[in-house]
């Protein structure tokens, strides 16, 4: 069990520091060029993260996701501490096995994303609610809401925690003083966990409240789809939810029946107040057909937890005998994913619903960028100061400035959406003599957009980037030499 999770641990380590950054990745990092107190689609911390790491490391992959890969162990830790106060020793066993046999928990120790920097602080939460501490539990809500707004699904849990049961003794809690106060915990653990966000509400302000506009109001759709195409994305988010809990997952009910509950278990609230409201708001979203499908993983460790605990004693060495090789199955899978081109074996499959572009082939987008760099836009001297880039998506752009180490932020621009971009100060336009116009596969560019930013007719070329004989990307470019900046 032990050799099962040190390996996925190892694995996510070597093998992130040696891919390159995938596109959201690649943002994050651009973030961290900027400190902010807050960004337009996230809270700050996964930006001062990464600017910690990159500050004392210097810019790598490695030095990208080292604070992910942390906070996953982080998160491991906290979950095992809080399974076995509430569960016992044989469910944290299991548990941790369950969880790193899971998809959600590798690629989080894997990729840096913010539901994998959200993690430690949100299983914080829960352990520290269970334990009816209210400064602790606000300091850790807080801290989970300055990682990602999906924090906000915990709350129910939280209130739970401190009101089911007030009066119970038990369980262990060697702070018995809220037990009869429960409200007064709760206003701690809402003033504590608001001061903390303080940062994020300053920047808010400062810029019409962008950040929750956006995620309240303008990125959700205002219509519903027909019936059929409701059914069809509920089919997907399931399907998704399935596929993020993995072989763990799906083999512990196999195992019932349930144990008899522990007796210090007796008093507690049900964990559903920490899994329902992940499943039913983000469920809700994915059937309108907005799929947030792995918005949902901090649900999954109260989820693994209840899991973990229906194994019987007599049990757990056969389901530990089954499970322990789907840990190192899951890990196999993720890197052939990443190192194949997938994109091509699974062609037959895309083509029913949409057709072939290379979506599924994340290669493309790990090694497409730095070729190209490294194969025409350096040798024809693009990499100049005097050049300025657009591209036709944030994350392109983004992407780019990563793959030619371009600190400085206003070099580099999107045609498409800003988003982040918006919030930074414009490029002195002045000092760029020439532009390099750049798509993708998947974002391609608007032509007479980009025509009109240039004095002369463009000549576009395309570079392709292949995998094993597969094309994995094609990136479409330009070079204007007069550029008609305003």
């Amino acid at each position: 069990m032990i050799a099962a999770v040190l390996m996925v641990l190892l694995w996510a380590l070597g093998l992130g520091a040696w891919l390159n950054l995938t596109d959201q990745e690649a943002y994050y990092w651009l973030w961290s060029r900027v400190p902010d107190f807050c960004y337009f689609e996230h809270p700050p911390m996964q930006a001062w993260l990464i600017r910690v790491s990159t500050w004392i490391l210097g810019d790598s992959a490695f030095a990208v996701r080292l604070p992910g890969w942390i906070c996953g162990v982080l998160a491991l830790i906290f979950f095992q501490v809080w399974v076995d106060e509430r569960f016992g020793a044989r469910a944290a066993r299991i548990g941790s096995v369950i969880l790193v046999a899971t998809f959600f928990f590798p690629a989080g120790l894997l990729v840096a994303l913010p539901d994998g920097v959200l993690a430690p602080f949100a299983v914080a939460t829960l352990l520290f609610a269970e334990r009816r501490r209210p400064v602790e539990t606000g300091i850790a809500l807080g801290l989970a809401a300055l990682s990602k707004w999906t924090a906000v699904i915990f709350v129910p849990g939280v209130i739970a925690a401190f009101l089911v049961a007030p009066l119970s003794r038990s369980w262990e809690n060697p702070d018995r003083g809220f037990d009869k106060r429960p409200w007064l915990a709760l206003t701690i653990v809402a003033l504590i966990a608001g001061a903390i966000q303080i940062p994020v509400l300053y920047w808010n302000a400062h810029h019409d409240w962008a950040s929750f506009a956006f995620h309240l109001s303008s990125r959700h759709s205002a219509t519903w789809p027909a019936f059929p195409k409701v059914l069809a994305n509920t089919a997907v988010f399931v399907g998704s939810q399935l596929l993020m809990g993995g072989f763990g997952v799906l083999l512990a009910p196999k195992n019932r029946p349930f144990d008899a509950p522990r007796s210090s278990d007796l008093g507690r609230p049900s964990l559903l107040w920490w899994i329902v409201p992940a499943f039913l708001v983000f469920g809700l979203s994915s059937a309108k057909g907005e799929m947030r499908f792995y918005w949902t993983s901090i649900a999954f460790f109260p989820v693994v937890a209840q899991l973990a605990s229906s194994i019987s004693a007599e049990r757990e060495r056969l389901f530990l005998r089954r499970l322990v090789p789907f840990a190192f199955v899951t890990p196999l899978l993720v890197t052939l994913a990443l190192l194949l081109p997938v994109g091509a074996y699974l062609r037959p499959i895309t083509d029913i619903y949409k057709p072939y572009d290379l979506r599924h082939s994340p290669r493309g987008d790990l090694i497409g960028w730095t070729d190209w760099v490294r194969e025409d836009l350096a040798p024809a001297g693009l990499l100049a100061p005097d050049v300025m880039f657009f591209s036709s998506d944030f994350r392109l752009a983004s992407q780019l400035a990563w793959a030619a180490e371009i600190q400085d932020v206003s070099r580099v621009r999107p045609l498409g959406p800003l988003f982040q971009f918006k919030f930074w100060p414009l490029p002195e336009f002045g000092r760029y003599n020439r532009l390099v116009f750049f798509g993708d596969n998947r974002r391609g560019l608007d032509v007479a957009t980009v025509q009109s930013l240039c004095g002369h007719p463009l000549v576009w070329r395309s570079k392709e980037i292949r995998l094993l004989g597969e094309i994995v990307k094609i990136i479409p470019w330009s070079v204007c030499d007069t550029p008609q900046l305003k």
